[in-house]
């Protein structure tokens, strides 16, 4: 499952990291090619460290990352999003707290061309509504697209 919230995210216990990009020495000040090798460094690391965890113990794990579009180059986000789905697909619960359009896109690209399902995505984004903050709770659709109450409609590419 990959959750992604936009801004506020309610924050629990987590199993493996708080937050794996601090954890994994990725920050502000190095280049993004030095947060690319350290990512990659730990996305190899965690899952080997998950491959050999009890597998009832899976869906207790829920690795944190925020505001990862903060950290790379943006030619980079398709292989950050691809790695996340590879987590969620061994069975990580991934909480993304970002306001990236480029990873909601991404996520329905791959959700069209039938690479992953949509059952695993939950999606949040907080919006302002009568002068006070309201999350859209949308989920996606057979073709990538992002759908909620009240006519919230949101075709792949509309948050570039």
């Amino acid at each position: 499952m990959i959750i992604f919230e936009s801004r506020k995210t309610s924050h629990v216990p987590l199993v493996v990291v708080n937050n794996a990009f601090k954890s994994w020495g990725i920050h502000f000040n190095n280049t993004s090619e030095e947060n690319q090798k350290f990512f990659e460094t730990g996305i190899n690391s965690l899952k080997e460290e998950l491959l050999n965890l009890d597998k009832s113990k899976m869906k207790d794990v829920r690795v944190y990352f925020y505001k990862p579009e903060s950290y790379f180059h943006p030619t980079y986000l398709k292989t950050l999003a691809s790695a996340l789905l590879e987590l969620s697909k061994i069975g990580v619960e991934v909480v993304i707290e970002s306001n990236s359009g480029s990873l909601i896109n991404e996520f329905g690209y791959q959700i069209e061309l039938g690479r992953v399902s949509k059952e695993g995505f939950k999606v949040s984004l907080e919006v302002e509504k009568e002068g006070k903050p309201y999350f859209l709770e949308l989920y996606y659709d057979d073709k990538g697209i992002l759908n909620g109450k009240e006519n919230h409609n949101f075709p792949i590419g509309y948050f570039n």
